[in-house]
């Protein structure tokens, strides 16, 4: 058999009910009585790798027991699969920091017969570890196949490779976190990409709060396009590049800031090709899938929208989604009424439109009277918790395809604005995995979601202004309120650093120059360059800054104030809710720029850093 997943679907109606019992350790395998079915073994190894119970018709056979191969197994080569010794693994460990390297093939595509495998999934399914990797994780780890000889051995055998490499060997992994994630090799495809794309993942500590810049498979980052304070346009259809192709009409009540914000959240969250189906690993050990990054969370809240008392009662608490199924069967069967109340519910949600039909249809019976398709939905929801299974693209269109995602997208982004959300906040809001009224003051201050924020404000303007846009039209911008330049950027964002680090009385000049030494190398040479007035007036004198009018102030310039005597410098570091630009300096924020402590200062310079003839004015 030359393709390993050329085998037949499974017959869940031929499986017995499992005794559970016996145990798993080093050298364990699932070892199955000779009168169950391979078939029959497939769906409780997938039923054990979800750690749920099978209940199906009893049939009269052996209990199932995990044991250890023996050395007389017959089906095993032990002269040929000798287990290695701690001294033997010692001698090929993996270094810190670097990647485990899996190759997976068949036993007859060996190269190098003198390199023992350290784990084999022999024709029966069953898996044996030569390589004791309590001890340790080797370099290279070698997991070989015994070509099988029929449907049933292969559909056992791909049953173990999974549980060995999905459960098995990602345990270990967790156990040394110095271990930089995994590389397989697959030259007989024996992995299922899905899988094998989950594993290649950086591990779950890895993956950032907020959504960082983009990968390459993702919109181009519109940072690059519209640059901070500049003035700039674009084409209607030069924007479309920005934003991951929609697939879904307007929907009922969707406005035009609600189709904005759910641009926005796709070009954060979205690959460019296929968005509906993608998936990427969340910062709280689970995934996030679609257009717009839906964590758990968001899915869970979604479906108990149309849920009843009684239904989330049983579903438990947090809800156990996998349930789901067997639940609303035995409501409908032995509680007609109860269930009758959630089919009112549904048929309402279905009518106002805040419920796809399809996710609708999932929700009812099948023309046996089954609940299948809520059963496979429920647990495509508890998966996204993470450590119940990988996501795969199919999972997402067979049970949340892309009307499902646009109305519960549309539906939490008009209940977020409600709640007095601006776009950014809802952003940093869905980004966290938060309800925009949970988000912290720490939660929307760090530089990750600063930057996060600008990033989000671009996508939502652009996307804004696209909408009122013909195809024809240009998409404009100006720049108000907003750093003139990348320097000024930069020197806006460390005088924030420095706001409330410089020493009170008299320490406003020391603030300003670290501000600028941090924002580039290129303005380091204003360190100790002079208090207040004096420092303003050397930095005018070289040239690389000009008094500009203070109508014109934006973050990033600087203000210097003299009086005859003495003098206040700051950097302009942000603008305020009412218009206000806020500067930074030894004690507290300066309301506007026409502060004068009382009528102390009687002059007031605003300068701008335009640099040397030639300077891009990049840091």
């Amino acid at each position: 058999m030359d393709d390993f997943f050329k085998a037949p679907s499974l017959d869940a109606s031929l499986v017995p009910q499992f005794a559970r019992s016996g145990e798993r350790s080093l050298n364990s395998q699932f070892n199955f009585a000779p009168t169950i079915s391979t078939q029959a073994q497939d769906l409780f190894t997938s039923s054990f790798n979800r750690q749920r119970p099978i209940e199906l018709a009893s049939l009269d056979v052996t209990p199932l027991t995990f044991a250890s191969v023996s050395a007389d197994t017959a089906a095993v080569d032990t002269a040929a699969r000798t287990a290695y010794t701690k001294d033997a693994l010692a001698s090929r460990p993996i270094d810190a920091g670097d990647a485990l390297k899996v190759s997976v093939q068949y036993s007859d595509q060996v190269t190098d017969p003198s390199r023992k495998p350290d784990v084999v999934i022999d024709k029966d399914g069953r898996v044996i570890q030569n390589t004791d990797l309590s001890l340790g994780i080797p370099q290279n780890l070698v997991v070989q196949v015994d070509r099988p000889d029929n449907p049933d051995q292969a559909l056992a055998q791909k049953a173990s490779l999974n549980q060995f490499l999905q459960n098995d060997l990602s345990a270990d992994l967790q156990k040394n976190p110095s271990i930089n994630g995994m590389k397989v090799t697959d030259t007989d495809n024996l992995v299922p990409p899905e899988l094998k794309t989950a594993l290649e993942q950086p591990a779950v500590q890895d993956v950032p709060a907020l959504p960082q810049e983009q990968a390459p498979e993702q919109v181009p980052n519109i940072s690059q396009q519209v640059q901070d304070g500049q003035p700039g346009h674009m084409s209607r259809q030069q924007s479309d590049q920005y934003f991951p192709q929609r697939d879904v009409p307007r929907q009922r009540d969707e406005n035009n800031e609600t189709y904005a914000i759910k641009d926005m959240l796709a070009s954060l969250f979205a690959n460019k090709e296929n968005p509906y189906e993608t998936i990427r690993p969340s910062h709280n050990h689970g995934f996030r899938f679609g257009r717009y990054g839906a964590s758990y969370d968001n899915t869970s809240n979604y479906l108990q929208e149309v849920m009843t008392p009684e239904i989330m009662e049983l579903l438990g608490h947090p809800p156990d989604w996998s349930k789901l199924g067997s639940i609303l069967a035995k409501l409908k069967k032995e509680h007609p009424d109860q269930y009758a109340k959630f089919e009112k519910n549904l048929a309402a949600a279905e009518a106002k439109g805040s419920l796809s039909h399809e996710t609708a249809g999932h929700l009812r019976p099948d023309k046996d009277g089954n609940f299948a398709a809520a059963d496979k939905l429920g647990q495509f929801v508890d998966k996204l918790q993470g450590g119940k299974g990988v996501i795969t693209a199919d999972d997402i269109k067979q049970n949340f395809g892309k009307e499902s995602q646009e109305l519960m997208a549309q539906k939490m982004v008009q209940d977020y604005a409600k709640s007095g959300a601006d776009s950014a906040k809802i952003a940093v809001a869905v980004g966290l995995d938060k309800k925009p009224q949970d988000l912290t003051p720490a939660d929307l201050a760090s530089s990750d979601a600063k930057d996060f924020t600008n990033r989000a404000q671009k996508y939502y303007g652009v996307a804004l202004k696209r909408e009122g846009a013909g195809a024809d039209d240009d998409i404009s911008w100006k720049a108000t309120g907003n750093p003139s330049s990348p320097m000024a950027y930069e020197i806006a964002k460390h005088a924030l650093d420095h706001a409330h680090t410089t020493v009170p009385g008299g320490g406003c000049a020391g603030g300003v120059q670290r501000s600028l030494a941090d924002a580039s190398p290129a303005l380091k040479k204003w360190l100790g360059s002079g208090d207040a007035w004096n420092m303003g007036m050397n930095m005018l004198r070289s040239h690389e800054w000009a008094a500009i009018d203070p109508k014109q102030a934006a973050p990033g310039d600087i203000v210097v104030k003299h009086n005859g005597g003495a003098g206040h410098i700051e950097a302009i570091a942000k603008k305020d809710s009412r218009g206000f630009l806020l500067g930074s300096d030894f004690q507290h924020w300066k309301s506007d720029l026409t502060y004068t402590n009382g009528g102390y200062y009687n002059k007031t310079v605003v300068m701008r850093y335009v640099g040397k003839a030639g300077d891009t004015q990049n840091t």
